[in-house]
């Protein structure tokens, strides 16, 4: 025990020396690579090249650009290694990535010219992989010098495991999700899970798979089936899932994809302040009403669709499709209460039943440029947001000749901004959609959402990010509604405490660099919440929170930390009955960085 223990200080030792020669030397290297510099690696990152090189007895190429590869080096790096406070014994229960199944997703080959752009988003594609958490890729020197050898270097998560996530909030259990799962199938990034999902009112549990390269090939299957029990009958109240099949876009120089995806959910829906069930007011000749905020609600929804994607260094991709979508939402389970007050509560408060069956046609445009952070949204890892201008633009024509509800024209666009300055940037975001009647009278739905995301220059102690967003809609047909309060925008204020038609919020946080304590790293942040949820024609009242955290990141286990938020109410009127009721502790950062989609902006 003694001796193994010697050796694994001694491999620590020699790891932190060469990581530390590697970083001062790191500064030439990468500027010829346009990279980040190792030295500005974190120190989790730069251990771990460090490592790798060690092993292979290779040396940095600082100019690899053009040069042919004469060979690629794959190490999928253990779940425990020497490094760890663990036994590597361990790693027997863990099935590790095959050396092949990390080729396959390779966007170059020994032979070919060494492409930068190709690297990088080779790297991006692997990340993206629920089965890796560091991914980097090194150029070496050859054997001559206008040869390059590739050190692919990817780190595996474990395999066999108890997936999870869940929000506690106030010491209430308000969400749990347990899913044990082989994410690692015989090291074929297979995944076959079974699924628990607790809410307060109800549990579902079901079973999952996920085939991302069927018999080698690009082709993705996916499928989930689950079914809703409500808690205090038992009884069955509905099921969902999806189907999805195609060959998805993987590189940017890829010319086609194609897909079809069905997904459904037939529920009991219910509105909940935390755990207690919420309830609609009315006022019925004279008298105070309340109906409980429940309804029926069934979801089916199908698309078939074909892309072509052009150019390279500017992407554009067109998408033609078709699309079924049928939303049924009823009150008819409601007993006992006025007649009239469940009549106003359906017009006001419950979406309107609405098919919409049709073609479509969607372009989407991006620069084919990226940003490289560390240290917003995970901890200690690389991370990549698109730079540079992007847009979405969509049109739908639906028809009552399909099995619509009625004809309408519905038009649907985004565009976001990104400037990098170095190790920052700033995002600005506009979407809106609207749908109207084909000869352009009435206006059934429309809707406009504007954000702005900043993330500060990363110092010796973290960074400042800020991101504000506002949504309104001016015409709601369907009664679509956006909640706050809880985890998310404006913590300290219970879950869905407010709720509206239109929104408003800011948040101002201060991200801490990762520290590591031996492979975990850890972080701190610090908040202040603005935001309000009101309906059209009510008064702005936006209420504020503050608040610490603590983040925490296992590189074993995945990309996504675990947070522990610590938010208070700063609005008069809304004292929770203790301390700890602004106490949540749930995964990934409270607000994400906002991305665009057909329909508008992702929170």
């Amino acid at each position: 025990m003694r001796r193994a223990r010697a050796h694994d200080v001694r491999v620590v030792s020699r790891i932190k020396l060469a990581s530390a020669i590697l970083a001062a030397t790191a500064t030439a290297t990468s500027a010829a690579l346009g990279e980040p510099k190792l030295g500005a690696y974190s120190d989790y990152e730069r251990e771990t090249v460090t490592a790798a090189l060690l092993q292979v007895a290779g040396q940095v190429d600082d100019e690899p650009e053009g040069k042919v590869i004469e060979a690629v080096d794959v190490q999928v790096l253990d779940v425990i290694e020497e490094r760890d406070p663990a036994p590597a014994i361990l790693n027997v229960l863990h099935c590790s990535t095959r050396r092949r199944i990390v080729e396959r997703e390779l966007l170059f080959g020994a032979g070919e010219p060494y492409e930068r752009e190709l690297v990088l988003e080779t790297e991006r594609n692997l990340r993206a992989l629920r089965q890796h958490s560091l991914v980097t890729i090194v150029p070496l020197r050859g054997t001559r010098g206008d040869r390059v050898r590739v050190l692919v270097i990817a780190k595996d998560v474990w395999s066999l495991r108890l997936n999870s996530d869940y929000r506690i909030k106030g010491g209430a259990l308000e969400y749990l999700l347990l899913q044990p799962a082989e994410e690692n199938l015989f090291g074929t990034h297979q995944r076959v899970a079974a699924q628990f999902v607790f809410k307060p009112d109800t549990i579902s549990f079901g079973a999952r798979y996920t085939e991302p390269r069927l018999g080698g090939s690009r082709l993705l299957l996916a499928a989930e089936a689950n079914a809703i029990v409500n808690q205090a009958t038992g009884d069955a109240e509905g099921t969902f899932g999806f189907f999805q099949y195609g060959v998805p876009l993987y590189s940017t120089r890829q010319r086609w994809a194609w897909g079809a995806v069905v997904t459904w959910r037939k529920e009991v829906s219910r509105r909940l302040v935390g755990t207690t069930l919420d309830a609609f007011e009315v006022d019925v000749d004279g008298k105070k009403v309340l109906v409980p905020f429940v309804y029926g609600s069934e979801a089916i929804a199908g698309r078939a669709s074909v892309t072509r994607s052009f150019g390279t260094r500017f992407k554009h991709d067109v998408q033609l499709g078709v699309e079924v979508d049928r939303r049924y939402f009823d009150t008819h389970d409601i007993k006992g209460i006025e007649p009239r007050a469940v009549a106003e509560f359906t017009r006001e408060e419950v979406p309107r039943s609405v098919t919409r069956n049709g073609p479509y046609a969607q372009y989407h445009f991006y620069a084919n440029r990226f940003a490289r952070l560390h240290d917003v949204e995970t901890l200690g890892l690389e991370e990549t947001f698109i730079a540079g201008p992007e847009l979405y633009a969509r049109i739908d024509p639906v028809a009552e000749a399909f099995g619509s509800t009625r004809d309408l024209l519905g038009a649907q666009g985004s565009f976001a901004a990104t400037a990098v300055f170095s190790d920052a940037l700033v995002r600005g975001l506009v979407a809106g959609t609207v749908e109207a009647r084909p000869d352009g009278g009435e206006v059934f739905d429309s809707a406009v959402q504007a954000g702005l995301r900043a993330v500060s220059p990363r110092v010796v102690v973290g960074r400042l990010t800020y991101d504000a967003t506002v949504g309104l809609r001016p015409d709601n047909l369907e009664n679509a509604q956006v909640t706050l309060g809880g985890e998310g925008r404006l913590r300290g204020y219970p879950s869905g405490a407010f709720r509206g038609a239109n929104f408003i919020a800011s948040n101002l946080e201060f991200r801490s660099r990762a520290f590591s304590l031996g492979t975990v790293q850890l972080g701190g942040a610090l908040f202040y919440d603005v935001g309000d949820a009101f309906d059209a024609g009510s008064p702005i009242v936006p209420k504020q929170g503050a608040g610490f955290g603590l983040r925490l990141l296992f590189p074993q286990l995945g990309r996504a930390l675990m947070r522990f938020d610590w938010g208070f109410p700063l609005t008069r009127g809304f004292a929770g009955a203790t301390a700890f009721d602004g106490l949540v502790i749930t995964f990934q950062q409270a607000y994400l960085m906002p991305s665009l989609a057909a329909a508008g902006i992702v929170r």
